[in-house]
């Protein structure tokens, strides 16, 4: 059976469509297969958060979206994005020069770890004006945006714009970055870990900022992020990703207080608490699996304490929770039960 997420939403306004994605990349021991027979659909003007264990296919299945997968890596199946014109985009079919249109343009990608994604060399200022000349837009125009776009997120234009990177601080850069990103005016903006190396604080105050900014320029934001606590604050909706597979789709409501799966039972229960013992911390027992080697079944019955033998030999349909929520686990009914929560500590 495929291991295929059908997930609830009907698309009627989608601006996302993933059916049956795959990324694969190639290597000497074997096929890895990072990213399985997914389907997604992202609804416009939400922020959903694609949540799951480093190493999960989060980070592709995104990038899949922009078909910017980078060789030796695969990407097949259908993705679709749509226009505010309602014109639909078979991303994996483009080439180039309409790949170009679309990214930066379309849909934007920022990648984890600002410093990483800066050249050292050049100015802030510098990496606005390459993505001006890349897209061939009115420079003076798009500058005068980019300074809107620094003074709304409470950075000093000509101080900044002036700066090499080194000489921001961590937050000042990821502010930055999530400018630059914006400069071209797109409809979705994907932010990948976007508060890693970043203190509490400013973790906060980036989420903050992102929701802000959804609200003044009317965008739709996917969050890339293994942990799921902190992005539960910003989010509409979360797909939950173990294995290379999506295996729970809801609201922030659906899965904090009625997981289904006890994949996400056990996430949302290693969360940790500055007030817990350490002994009482509970990590997932395990480990995830070899994208080569992936268990048959449901690939998280080797970490499962509900894992029976239909587990071990049967790949688990998607069940509906509820009109919102759907999840795949053949004991979906039992989790709550043997794998419980206390909220008060959520």
């Amino acid at each position: 059976m495929s291991g295929r997420t059908r997930e609830a939403a009907d698309g009627s306004d989608a601006i996302v469509r993933g059916e049956n994605v795959n990324v694969a990349f190639a290597m000497e021991r074997g096929e890895a297969t990072v990213v399985n027979d997914v389907d997604i659909t992202v609804q416009r003007g939400e922020i959903l958060g694609l949540v799951g264990e480093s190493g999960s296919g989060k980070s592709m299945l995104a990038l899949s979206f922009l078909d910017a997968v980078e060789e030796p890596g695969v990407s097949r199946g259908d993705v679709t994005y749509v226009d505010a014109e309602g014109v639909e985009h078979r991303i994996l079919e483009l080439d180039q020069e309409a790949l170009r249109r679309v990214r930066w343009e379309e849909i934007a990608f920022v990648f984890q770890g600002a410093m990483d994604s800066f050249n050292p060399t050049l100015s802030i200022e510098d990496h606005f004006l390459e993505t001006i000349d890349a897209h061939e837009a009115d420079t003076d125009e798009t500058m005068a945006h980019a300074r809107e776009l620094l003074d709304s997120v409470y950075l000093d234009p000509d101080r900044v714009l002036n700066s090499y990177p080194h000489e921001l601080s961590g937050g000042m850069q990821q502010r930055a970055l999530i400018c630059l990103s914006l400069l071209l005016d797109p409809d979705l903006l994907i932010m990948d870990e976007p508060t890693s190396a970043l203190d509490l604080l400013m973790q906060q105050s980036i989420l903050a900022l992102l929701d802000d900014l959804k609200a003044e320029y009317d965008l739709t934001v996917i969050v890339i992020s293994h942990d799921i606590a902190t992005i539960s604050r910003l989010c509409d909706r979360l797909a939950v990703m173990y294995a290379f597979e999506v295996i729970e789709v809801g609201t922030v409501e659906d899965l904090v207080r009625g997981s289904a799966h006890p994949y996400t039972r056990a996430l949302l229960r290693a969360i940790p608490d500055l007030g817990m013992d350490i002994d009482e911390m509970q990590p997932i027992p395990g480990m995830s699996p070899d994208p080569v080697n992936v268990p048959s079944g449901c690939s998280y019955h080797p970490r499962c304490p509900l894992a029976t033998e239909e587990c071990e030999t049967e790949d688990p349909p998607f069940s509906d929770v509820s009109e919102s929520q759907r999840t795949k686990c053949h004991h979906w009914d039992e989790a709550a039960e043997a794998i419980p929560i206390d909220f008060e500590d959520q």
